[in-house]
């Protein structure tokens, strides 16, 4: 059977993660994630844990035809020919 524990470090979550809002939830984001996965959020207005948890596709943003959204895109995908995104590794 495969052990999640090997992958997802609990130990490192603060006790009041699931109470995170707006800039101290970004912030646990930036810090544990990045920089880019917390401007994806943010452009989505993903805001708390909870929000995040009910985000079916965190990535679904990455279809949306708008300007606003280009300068993120490139930062965080790669454009492929076809005109559509593939988001960055990592």
């Amino acid at each position: 059977m495969f052990d999640l524990n090997i992958l997802i470090n609990t130990s490192k979550l603060p006790s009041n993660v699931l109470t995170l809002r707006d800039d101290d939830f970004l912030n646990f984001v930036r810090q544990e994630a990045s920089e880019d996965v917390a401007d994806l959020l943010q452009a989505q207005s993903i805001n708390c844990t909870k929000s995040l948890l009910m985000t079916s596709d965190v990535f679904s943003a990455m279809n949306i035809k708008s300007k606003s959204l280009d300068a993120l895109k490139k930062k965080i995908g790669y454009l492929q020919d076809d005109d559509t995104y593939v988001v960055k590794p990592g």
